[in-house]
């Protein structure tokens, strides 16, 4: 969907300041396309994008991701 094509290339930026515009977007998205976008939120480093995903990912899932992310970060 384009609205995950949106977030991605939001994360990429690291544009923390589009945070609440994905949250935003993921309050009026059908719940396949938030969840799209809850993965993205993750991928920020911020408290804020990672308990809106929360929202719309199961907790375990949420772990896993930002354990990921955590130890990719680490490699580079």
């Amino acid at each position: 969907a384009l609205e995950i094509i949106a977030a991605d290339g939001l994360v990429d930026l690291q544009d923390k300041a589009s945070i609440p515009l994905i949250v935003d977007a993921c309050q009026r998205a059908p719940a396949e396309v938030a969840q799209g976008m809850a993965r993205d939120l993750l991928k920020f480093d911020d408290p804020r994008a990672q308990a809106a995903a929360e929202e719309y990912l199961p907790k375990d899932e949420v772990e896993k991701i930002v354990a990921a992310n955590r130890q990719k970060n680490q490699k580079n």
